[in-house]
């Protein structure tokens, strides 16, 4: 059977997440969608990207194929249930179809929901700021399943661990310095060649991705992630950051999601509460208005964003595909992709891909003819 993860009509309002990829490439918790449905189903399964992602990363199987809603963070039980699928049925919540199996091409707009079981509870990201306001339970899910089926090294005598064994998980090649890891609170789980250097404090729920890196005297607290090849400095706070991504000096960043190759200048920090302790809003561009997100709410960062030193973003703020953040007092609360500044100037496209090439250099990458069909794409819809 294959299984393909599509990328629902929705996606729009998860802008600017996978905004520049497939919806199944975002992190929530410990992995993204794709990595945890591959875990899950023990297999690889491929994805269905918008037209406009150009490549799709699957072939049609000449068999039946699952498709998954890219969006559905799935318990582990539900993997039993979208292997079990028969032609023709398919798994739904209230009226939304979580995955269907299908012979012929599949178009969600065909599917009677009489033809899908109901499924009583189903959690789906339709907002951004989801990520984060619901990390900490997400984490803590995954962790579970990780203590089950993956085997975990010991923690080193020389780190000060408060709390069970049991509730930490590092990965082969992960180096812990002199660090204080605290896993009273959530757990910890520590990818493969990832380094926590001495000094860090770190309370969990807390993942740290592969080849990423705490740095020194850094403080995080729960529920945080760190996709891969991440850079960690002085305080984080209950954020995700998609991978590739630096926040590696001091500053604050607290309640956020962070895209890949993203990076925050030195003394960088969010607001992530009003002086009012109000309610925040945050901008939806799908449907160009503002929506209520809680009161708590920092920003919001796409792929390939940037901030200039001593940069203070505003309490509950979006910053979109490839633009540099920088300018006098509290920044706007919505940069639009390729923004130069607060002025209104606009980032020239050969410029940008210029350094983006330069910033995936420092980590032995290359930008790609695709990421700038992509961003060429989106550059032409300004």
């Amino acid at each position: 059977m294959t299984y393909i993860l599509f990328d629902p009509p929705e996606s729009n309002l998860l802008y600017p997440l996978a905004a520049t990829d497939a919806v199944a490439s975002i992190r929530w918790g410990i992995f993204s969608f794709k990595e945890w449905w591959n875990h899950l189903l023990g297999e690889e399964v491929a994805i269905k990207k918008r037209a406009f992602l150009h490549v799709e990363d699957h072939q049609r199987s000449n068999g039946a194929c699952v498709y998954i809603r890219a969006n559905w963070m799935p318990e582990p039980e539900h993997a039993d249930m979208v292997r079990s699928l028969q032609v023709g049925k398919g798994l739904r919540f209230g009226e939304t179809v979580l995955a269907f199996c299908a012979e012929d091409d599949f178009q969600i707009e065909n599917i009677a929901i009489n033809q899908c079981a109901d499924l009583q509870n189903a959690r789906l990201l339709l907002r951004p700021w989801q990520t984060f306001q619901q990390n900490d339970a997400v984490l803590r899910m995954q962790f579970h399943w990780v203590k089950q089926e993956m085997v975990s090294e010991e923690p080193p005598k020389h780190v000060t661990l408060i709390g069970s064994p049991n509730q930490i998980h590092i990965s082969p090649g992960a180096v812990i310095e002199h660090a204080i890891i605290n896993v009273k609170k959530g757990p910890v789980y520590i990818g493969a060649n990832a380094e926590i250097w001495e000094g860090a404090c770190i309370r969990g729920p807390f993942a740290l991705g592969d080849h990423s890196v705490v740095k020194m005297r850094t403080v995080v607290y729960g529920a945080t992630t760190t996709g891969p090849w991440c850079s960690l400095g002085g305080e984080v706070k209950n954020s995700i950051l998609q991978g590739y991504s630096n926040k590696a000096h001091d500053g604050y960043l607290g309640d956020s999601y962070v895209g890949e190759w993203c990076n925050f200048g030195a003394g960088t920090s969010n607001s992530n509460l009003k002086n009012t302790a109000g309610m925040i809003q945050m901008w939806v561009n799908a449907l160009q208005k503002y929506e209520t997100v809680g009161n708590k709410c920092g920003v919001v960062m796409g792929n390939y964003s940037r901030t200039a030193i001593n940069t203070s973003i505003n309490t509950g703020s979006v910053i979109g595909i490839s633009a540099h953040a920088f300018g006098l007092g509290l920044t706007p609360k919505f940069f639009p992709d390729f923004s130069w500044g607060t002025e209104g100037e606009k980032y020239q496209l050969e410029k940008a891909f210029s350094d983006i090439h330069n910033w995936k250099q420092l980590k032995n990458q290359t930008l790609t003819e695709d990421e700038k069909n992509i961003l060429k794409y989106l550059y032409q819809k300004l």
